[in-house]
């Protein structure tokens, strides 16, 4: 044992070093970190904006307002509201997507349908009436804090604006919070071009776009005089999935005059936060290499009783598949809505203690997006050891492990996205982890390790059940690896390990899914879900394992082949439980049908780990074939990321192409510049709702060990009121007039894919871009033209409720359209 040990921790260990060498740390909002308090004597005052005893729209009234230290909830009874609705008030500068924005509030709406948009608009246009009167009390500070903006008044000097911080750059923050904004489910049919089933686009604006056609047509009114700019439309993450978020617009511009000079607080800056041990423990980066560090751990138990080369194999197996994703895979937003989405990994590393650290020490610079994607391939290039280990509980075999975390390391759909924004990739490390502590818990023999094993067990469940919506499907299944285990272990522990799952999942359900996705869940129970669970399961276009694009056939073979072995050797239990595994979230994800192949495999992505054990099951069958064949199955396996190149370099899509504009131009904006840019609104019965800003996120970064905005983006235009018979278009926001009728020293202009996607049919390009143009004298900075395809529907149209009640997106870029993107200077 002496000489195993000392022949095969180098090799893993060289796992935890070339991981970390391998990846790039990115750079780029703060913790949701609340630094206001409510000031004492204002029940009155909050009275007043809720609309106690006024007559709001639709029939609603005002139930109950509660209070917190840092905010105050209205819950609301509505006709044809099952449960109320709910709005919560809080400080401006920790305003979430899906949120309206304020002088001084941000009003978060949630509730089992959303809040009424008439509801919504009323009670803002209540606030901004009446939040002159409103103080904040700094926290720790002794005193109220001025309001952020608006006109002084006449007997005192302008009160100076409150920092804007940012927020946190992901809303998945929210289960730790009991301000959770309510997150926008996606649940769209395609348009006539495309198949018609449920899609994952906004269904309850304004901020809360509603899936069941409630909307109505809501415009905010406009402020009392002296009006105010009026505030930046705020941001819907709209996502069936625990979001990431881009930090809303910076506070709106003062009217014309020397004020239009940024300020500070334009860019979300404030001085660095003092570092507790909290910091340490939620950090993204410590809380990696300790997931690592306790792998290598259990697997080092795991190969005592194998061959010495075991050891370096498997390291060599996760080496070389991190240096394949590296060679092969493409660094590209391949997420929905990835301008406000980010991996939870890089939220709690770009929010922890070691960027803020490492940028203060040695003067480096953290880009968000830079941060998401190399999380995404730290955890990526992981998984295949987790998977491993995983393999060796369920399969009971070496061999099998072994070729399990081959088959992942290789397998065309994980590499894709294995250098991507996608989400799933930390549901599917995270998920197998569980795996491996519960049945380290429920079997190891040592006391000790099975307590290690169970405090980590409830973490770790949290962590996966929290990672998306339809996480909360492992449950059942956690509960199913009990089972599976049932025969070896004894009933304290079963019962020990279940309470803690169940404990883990109700946890989960009443702080996160039923709060933020209970409409999900009454609109994915549907014989709608099944049926295109069905259609989905017959193509061979769309269902991801099945297509020879996505997923070698081989590999298909062998998880039949493996099913079936399972099942003949009296494994009937195991397989059943894998197929059961793949099958429910087949089924599950087809709640949501995107338009087009290379979406779809993104959910599939789910799919992967059960379809490659029951692939890696048929391992003892090749193993007895002639020499011949498995000389065979093993050069197909390795020529695999070859045969399938196509499908994961696949990138020529509209939203990756303007991306990869962003990127190229990043560093020809002056660091603290105003940009303009098209920022339209998802529907036109929720204009307040808008398309995240994509330089918003772009200069997301840390510096100096203190995260800001690189430039203050401006709002472009705001959707003007529409007569019956019109098309919608967006005008010049009164913002952005304020800027062309007084520039700042630098003002530039991004005229974005937005500027084709969201135009009236009528036109070739939005009228409010054609208006900037002629407003200002602009010099080209970089200009770009291309023809290219659509990736996400709901980036390219505007989305509208059809009569039967479905939502879709009207587009107005097809295939091979031609978009121009440019960023222009003023000269």
């Amino acid at each position: 044992m002496a000489t195993w040990h000392a022949r095969t921790l180098p090799w893993l260990l060289a796992i935890v070093a070339s991981l970390f060498g391998c990846s790039k740390p990115g750079r780029a909002p703060t913790s949701f970190n609340e630094r206001f308090e409510i000031g004492p004597d204002q029940q009155q005052l909050v009275a007043t904006m809720t609309g106690e005893g006024a007559a709001l729209p639709g029939g609603c009234t005002l139930g109950r307002a509660t209070f917190g230290r840092t905010y105050f909830q209205a819950s609301y009874s509505c006709p044809g509201l099952a449960q109320p609705a709910m709005i919560e008030f809080r400080h401006r500068e920790v305003a979430p997507p899906g949120s309206v924005v304020t002088a001084q509030f941000t009003l978060i709406p949630f509730g089992s349908r959303g809040v009424p948009p008439a509801l919504l608009a009323a009670i803002t246009a209540r606030v901004r009436a009446q939040e002159d009167r409103w103080h904040w009390v700094g926290h720790g500070q002794g005193g109220p804090v001025p309001p952020p903006r608006g006109p002084p008044s006449p007997a005192a000097p302008a009160p100076a604006p409150a920092p804007t911080a940012p927020p946190p750059p992901h809303d998945a923050a929210a289960p730790h919070d009991a301000a959770a904004p309510h997150d926008v489910t996606r649940a769209v049919s395609l348009d006539a071009t495309s198949r018609d089933v449920p899609r994952d686009v906004p269904a309850t604006p304004p901020p809360s776009l509603d899936a069941g056609a409630r909307l109505a047509v809501a415009t905010p009114p406009p402020p009392p005089p002296p009006p105010p700019p009026p505030p930046p439309p705020s941001h819907v993450d709209a996502g069936p999935a625990v979001d990431a978020w881009t930090p809303p617009s910076p506070p709106p511009a003062a009217p014309p005059g020397p004020a239009n000079t940024p300020r500070r607080e334009d860019f979300g800056e404030h001085a660095p936060r003092v570092m507790s041990l909290v910091d340490g423990l939620t950090d993204g980066v410590l809380i990696y290499l300790a997931g690592l560090v306790f792998v290598l751990l259990v697997i080092r138990r795991q190969l005592r009783d194998t061959p010495a080369w075991v050891g370096p194999a498997l390291a060599a197996i996760v080496l070389g598949g991190a240096l394949l994703r590296l060679a092969v895979s493409p660094v590209a937003p391949l997420n929905a809505w990835s301008y406000t989405r980010i991996i939870p990994l890089a939220k709690y590393s770009y929010e922890g203690l070691l960027l803020p650290l490492l940028s203060r020490v040695t003067g480096a610079t953290f880009l968000l997006d830079e941060v998401n994607f190399a999380a995404g391939f730290a955890i990526a290039a992981a998984t295949p050891l987790v998977l491993f280990a995983h393999a060796r509980y369920v399969l009971k075999d070496w061999r099998s492990a072994l070729a399990a975390a081959a088959i992942l390391a290789l397998l065309p759909m994980h590499l894709r996205f294995s250098r991507s924004d996608v989400e799933i990739l930390q549901a599917l490390l995270t998920s197998s982890f569980t795996f491996v502590v519960l049945y380290c818990a429920l079997t190891d023999a040592s006391p000790w390790w099975r307590a290690a094993c169970f405090v980590a067990l409830p973490l770790l469940c949290l962590a996966t059940y929290d990672a998306r919506p339809e996480a909360i499907i492992f449950f059942p299944l956690d509960l199913g690896g009990v089972v599976i285990a049932w025969s070896a272990t004894p009933r304290a522990r079963r019962a020990l390990a279940a309470a803690l799952i169940t404990a883990s999942a109700a946890f989960s359900i009443v702080t996160h899914l039923l709060v933020r996705y209970r409409h999900n869940l009454d609109d994915g129970l549907s014989l709608r879900t099944l049926r295109t669970a069905i259609e989905t399961l017959l193509s061979l276009r769309f269902n991801m394992l099945l297509s020879p694009w996505s997923t070698p056939p081989g590999l298909v073979v062998a998880a039949a082949v493996g099913a079936a072995l399972l099942w003949r050797r009296g494994d009937r239990a195991r397989s059943a439980f894998l197929l059961l595994w793949l099958l429910t979230f087949f089924v599950v994800h087809s709640y949501v049908a995107p338009a087009v192949p290379a979406m779809q495999a993104r959910y599939h992505l789910n799919l992967i780990t059960p379809f490659v054990l029951l692939a890696a099951a048929a391992t003892p069958a090749l193993l007895r074939a002639p020499p011949w064949a498995r000389l065979g199955a093993a050069l197909y396996l390795l020529a695999s990321p070859v045969l399938h190149r196509g499908f994961v370099r696949d990138v020529d899509y509209f939203e990756m192409r303007e991306f990869a504009f962003l990127q190229s131009v990043r560093g020809r904006i002056p660091d603290r510049c105003t940009v303009l840019e098209f920022q339209p609104a998802l529907s036109t019965t929720a204009p307040v709702s808008t398309h995240a800003s994509r330089l918003g996120r772009i200069g997301s970064r840390i510096h100096d060990g203190v995260s800001r905005w690189s430039w203050r983006v401006v709002p472009l235009g705001e959707l003007a009121p529409s007569r019956p018979g019109e098309e919608p278009r967006e005008v010049l926001s009164a913002r952005a007039r304020a800027m062309i009728a007084n520039p700042p020293s630098c003002l530039m202009v991004y005229l974005g894919l937005t500027c084709r996607s969201h135009r009236p049919r009528s036109s070739e390009v939005a009228p409010v871009c054609e208006e900037v143009r002629a407003a200002l004298d602009l010099a080209p900075v970089a200009e770009a033209r291309f023809r290219s395809r659509i990736y996400d529907s709901v980036s390219v149209g505007r989305i509208v409720v059809g009569a039967d009640g479905r939502t879709h997106a009207v587009r107005a870029l097809t295939d091979g359209s031609e978009v121009s993107l440019g960023l222009y200077r003023r000269r």
